[in-house]
């Protein structure tokens, strides 16, 4: 019965690990979602402006480069059309909880 109690107590600390972790990844996806979201919007702000729309993919290509090399590979000129893309499929989300329901589908 002793050894049962053990197991039991040992369960319960991996139980609340597993959650608590689940819960940081929800946490850490929907902080990414924003992010992305904010740069895709500023993306489209700034090439919104542009009068040639070749130079505006040119300068998501320029941004890609120098973003990389201070922050990796996450900003690569296909994560950034990506962004810009997630902000024109969803320009006016009041909250970000709305896209984030998907994220709770991968955890």
């Amino acid at each position: 019965m002793e050894e049962e109690k053990y197991y039991l107590e040992i369960k319960n600390v991996i139980e609340n690990y597993e959650v608590n972790n689940r819960i940081r990844t929800l946490q850490d996806n929907s902080e990414k979602l924003k992010t992305n979201w904010q740069i895709g919007k500023l993306l489209v702000e700034v090439q919104g402006r542009i009068k040639t729309p070749k130079y505006g993919d040119n300068l998501i290509k320029k941004w890609s480069v120098k973003l990389t090399e201070l922050y990796g590979k996450n900003y690569s000129i296909r994560n950034l059309f990506n962004m810009r893309k997630v902000y024109q499929l969803f320009p006016k989300v009041q909250t970000l909880s709305a896209l984030c329901v998907p994220c709770m589908a991968y955890n």
